[in-house]
């Protein structure tokens, strides 16, 4: 059974960095927040692990 995902912080950070011009932090909350909904959207987890381990990959 998969999870819901609950993609408010997802909007949330979309709209701080597309709409309201904010720069995009990889903060751990940030690479937590990729990480657990990357799945969600057909990117595998070691993907997704590899593109967040630096901020050019992201």
């Amino acid at each position: 059974m998969s999870k819901t995902i609950d993609w408010g912080p997802i909007r949330a950070l979309a709209r701080r960095v597309f709409t309201d011009g904010e720069r995009l932090a990889l903060t751990r909350k940030e690479k937590v927040l990729l990480k657990r909904t990357a799945t969600q959207v057909g990117i595998d987890d070691s993907e997704a692990e590899s593109a967040l381990a630096t901020e050019e990959g992201a």
